[in-house]
């Protein structure tokens, strides 16, 4: 999934990311999230607070396959924790989000 979602690291450049626990929750209290992306290693309760908070706010939330260090090797910062600040990154990162794990579904099928 890293491939596909190299997007994170134009959406850094293009300073639409906000990265770590305290900069996404100020993100999407102040309705600049368009999407928060939760890595694989990620705590359950850390996940359940965002999921909380950005349901809330009406943000949609992905916990992804990927771990800090795979983050942290597309972006450039160690996060456990993203928001997309940009509904057209957002949709490109939620389009290679599906793709992905459609393509991982079919190879599963085979």
């Amino acid at each position: 999934m890293g491939s596909d979602l190299n997007i994170l690291g134009l959406c850094r450049r293009a300073n639409k990311l906000s990265m770590g626990h305290d900069a996404c929750k100020d993100s999407v209290r102040t309705k600049k999230a368009s999407l928060c992306l939760i890595s694989e290693e990620s705590s359950d309760r850390v996940f359940d607070e965002f999921f909380n908070l950005c349901k809330q706010y009406d943000v949609p939330v992905e916990r992804l396959d990927l771990t800090i260090n795979e983050i942290n090797r597309i972006t450039g910062y160690k996060a456990g924790i993203l928001t997309v600040n940009d509904p057209g990154f957002a949709g490109s990162v939620m389009k290679s989000i599906n793709k992905t794990t459609f393509a991982e579904v079919e190879a599963y099928d085979k």
